[in-house]
């Protein structure tokens, strides 16, 4: 079944079928396919997403995956089981809490926060700020803050420490 400009409340939710045209979202969208010239706008997406429309500042739900269509606006996960985008994530994308996978193309000018991993780093564009998706650590001398380099912003990367000391 397929919804057309459709405004979802904040208790509804739409789960499986295909929505188009503009999406008005404050509920929950789960396992839909969003048609291309379709854009989605707020609320929250769960399980898999095939997108190719846009998607825009919509919460993903725990282990959230979207693929394809643009995401642009605030997009953000859950920190414990972040969605996976393989996506284009247009300029001035805000992203928290979420995996850019392979099949992914970010710009340059994406804003990246707490949170955010890269399957591989093929998809992290030259330019781009990785600082904020770094952890912080806050020292005792006059609450400076510095880069945790026990991480990395690459999903399987380990340490940045234990690579830059080898």
């Amino acid at each position: 079944k397929e919804l057309h400009n459709y405004q979802v409340s904040p208790t509804g939710a739409i789960i499986g079928g295909s929505v188009s045209g503009t999406i008005k979202n404050q509920g929950l969208l789960s396992e839909v396919w969003i048609l291309p010239n379709t854009t989605v706008t707020g609320g929250k997406l769960s399980s898999n997403i095939v997108n190719e429309g846009t998607i825009e500042n919509v919460q993903l739900l725990s282990n959230t995956v979207v693929n394809g269509g643009v995401l642009r606006g605030t997009i953000a996960g859950f920190p414990d089981a972040p969605a996976t985008l393989n996506t284009r994530i247009a300029a001035d994308t805000q992203l928290s809490h979420v995996m850019i996978g392979v099949d992914s193309q970010v710009d340059a000018q994406v804003i990246l926060g707490e949170g955010v991993s890269f399957v591989d780093n093929r998809t992290i564009p030259a330019g781009l700020d990785l600082t904020p998706a770094l952890p912080a650590i806050t020292g005792g001398i006059n609450g400076s803050i510095a880069v945790d380099l026990s991480q990395d912003v690459l999903a399987n990367g380990g340490s940045l420490l234990a690579v830059i000391n080898a």
